[in-house]
C-alpha cells in the first residue's frame, strides 16, 4: 500500500500456483475500499 498526492494505491504480488484465487483477495480489496470511501462522504 503506498499513498501519495492525495492518492492510494494497493498492489497484490503472489504465486498463483499456492494461492489460484488471489484475484477473489484483490477483488475484496477493492471491493471495501469503495465501501470504506463511500461511508466517509
Amino acid at each position: 500500500m503506498i499513498s501519495y498526492n492525495g492518492e492510494l494505491g494497493f498492489g497484490i504480488t503472489g504465486d498463483r500456483e499456492a494461492v489460484p484465487d488471489i484475484d477473489v483477495l484483490t477483488r475484496a480489496i477493492e471491493d471495501h475500499f469503495y465501501e470504506l470511501r463511500e461511508s466517509r462522504q
